[in-house]
């Protein structure tokens, strides 16, 4: 059996825009940056006997993944705003240092920390998190069932005859690589067009590369919490959406506001920035509380939300629900959906929960420093408890 992860380019869009913005600070500015995450099941899984075993076979792999240059050219055909100078140490330089890892089993329940220099320490999460979803499909026996290609056939026909515009990004928890792969292939087919909806593209780099799709993705959570670290609870937001903007100016111009809610990042979120970004994306709380909450927003910033976009990828698990937010508030803004494991993993089995996020920053000599993440659905929370309420209370928000 082929290991689970063959490429170093089996990763999400986002890590290699953050990743440029972390690389620059520590291979060029020698900021001395290091990061701790930290593995959360929400879900509460109990893990068979032997997973942990696997996890660390298939970990043992990435070391030694060879660079890629057919990849790494057509990522920066596709995204020329990546600098080369990071393309080629992420192509050439760069691997997966199995040293940064802390995995433990006990009782059924999975401990995983990762800490590192942040620029490589990234790196680990969508992989791990890919290899941990995979071995515990094998382990369940969920494989795809009969059928399930006709299904999806029948989803993506649906998409493009309803003018519902998505893109794919569900390889951090598919049911397993292979029905990532076979699943994209199927939607692939059903590309948006002209007077119809379809697929935009896949946040997967690798598959991109393979079905010449492009690459989509801007920016996570771990951005505005390593700019909270660096510059404070209050400037995190805006020091996050500038340093963006100085390294890529108006392209890949998603913005991410609900790291510590979006009503908190809506007070930074002034003319300025909601002029140069393209728009945003919803990612916690109800998709039609956040299109309302954006609209009167750029409106109390004369700003015509026409020409602005909302992208919604908070966990659509069904048509009806993706055609309800499709239809919001027609003509009031541009829109489009951000597909998960609605592609990858949408075969009855229940859907994994499975998170590896920053929790400490580290610059040079200096302490560790926690971070949070709050979201806009406080079950979504993430950090220590002390760490959230402080936070909280920096940024005056009520319970």
């Amino acid at each position: 059996m082929k290991p689970i992860i063959t490429s170093r380019y089996e990763t999400d869009g986002y890590k290699l825009t953050m990743g440029n913005i972390f690389w620059f600070m520590n291979m060029v500015q020698e900021r001395k940056i290091r990061g701790r995450y930290m593995f959360v099941d929400r879900d509460g899984t109990r893990y068979p006997a032997g997973h942990l075993d696997q996890l660390k076979e298939e970990i043992g792999y990435m070391a030694s993944l060879s660079a890629d240059p057919y990849v790494s050219g057509y990522i920066s055909d596709k995204w020329p705003f990546l600098p080369n100078s990071f393309l080629q140490w992420y192509d050439q330089v760069f691997f997966h240092d199995t040293s940064q890892l802390d995995l433990s089993q006990k009782d059924g329940e999975l401990r995983v920390v990762v800490e590192g220099p942040i620029h490589t320490a990234t790196h680990w999460e969508v992989p791990f998190l890919r290899i941990n979803s995979t071995i515990l499909s094998r382990e369940l026996g969920h494989n795809s069932p009969s059928g399930w290609r006709l299904q999806a056939e029948e989803n993506a026909k649906f998409f493009w005859e309803n003018n519902i515009a998505y893109s794919e990004g569900g390889g951090r928890r598919p049911l397993s690589a292979e029905h990532h792969f076979e699943a994209l292939k199927v939607y692939s087919e059903y590309k948006k067009r002209e007077g119809h909806g379809g697929l935009l593209g896949t946040s997967w780099v690798k598959y991109a590369s393979d079905l010449n799709l492009m690459i989509m993705g801007t920016m996570a959570h771990e951005y505005p919490e390593l700019m909270a670290a660096l510059y404070g609870y209050p400037l995190a937001n805006k020091m996050a959406m500038q340093t963006w903007i100085d390294h890529y100016g108006k392209r890949v111009g998603y913005f991410l506001p609900d790291t510590f809610t979006t009503e908190v990042a809506l007070r930074d979120f002034d003319h300025y920035f909601a002029n140069t970004f393209e728009g945003t994306r919803q990612d916690s709380r109800s998709p039609f509380w956040y299109a309302d909450l954006m609209v009167a927003h750029y409106r109390r910033l004369g700003i015509d939300m026409r020409q602005k976009s909302i992208v919604f990828s908070n966990s659509l698990k069904t048509r009806k629900e993706i055609s309800a937010v499709n239809e919001y508030r027609p003509g009031e803004y541009r829109r489009g959906v951000l597909l998960g494991g609605y592609i990858t993993n949408n075969v009855g089995f229940k859907p994994y929960n499975t998170v590896l996020k920053l929790v400490a920053v580290k610059v040079a000599d200096g302490p560790w420093q926690d971070v949070v993440k709050l979201s806009d659905d406080p079950a979504k929370s993430i950090g220590k408890i002390e760490e959230i309420a402080r936070c909280r209370q920096i940024l005056g928000i009520q319970d």
